[in-house]
């Protein structure tokens, strides 16, 4: 389990970081639809950036999501048979807020898969030119949620490692 958490973890820091260059390039940071990095032709990456950080952020996700199932599967097999989570040391209260972020970023995963999924495959039916305002906005909430769920899962892993 710690090993494929630290995987997910390492996954999940290159995906926030394309996420936030992907972001940057399409929607600068609140830029108007004249205004953005793509449109201004200095994306990160130039212009090939402006696709091709969506591709890189895409297929980290894609691995990250991979591992975080893995993780997240062992994570509920683990047995406690001395229900060391139940007692009142200071471990157990560790044990205990770790499996407590547990659904905090497993309800961020949820939440950050169907964000993406409707984003990268405009099942909204929504395009730049109409409703630029709009997929600002849902990429925004995408960084948003991903930012928090990145925290809890860095929390809950350095309640185990430190």
């Amino acid at each position: 389990h710690r090993a494929f958490g630290a995987a997910t973890w390492a996954a999940m820091t290159l995906t926030i970081a394309a996420g936030f260059m992907s972001y940057y390039n399409l929607y600068g940071f609140f830029a108007g639809q004249g205004d953005n990095p793509c449109v201004k032709g200095n994306a990160i990456g130039g212009d090939d950036g402006c696709d091709a950080m969506r591709t890189v952020h895409g297929a980290a996700a894609g691995v990250t999501t991979l591992l975080y199932a893995t993780t997240f599967t062992l994570s509920l097999m683990m047995p406690d048979p001395d229900n060391l989570s139940e007692g009142k040391g200071e471990f157990a209260s560790t044990l205990r807020l770790h499996k407590t972020l547990r659904w905090v970023h497993f309800g961020g995963m949820i939440a950050q898969a169907l964000i993406g999924i409707v984003m990268a495959n405009n099942l909204l039916g929504l395009d730049r030119a109409n409703d630029y305002k709009t997929l600002q906005a849902l990429a925004t909430v995408h960084l948003a949620t991903g930012l928090v769920t990145y925290g809890a899962l860095t929390w809950a892993g350095a309640l185990m490692v430190f």
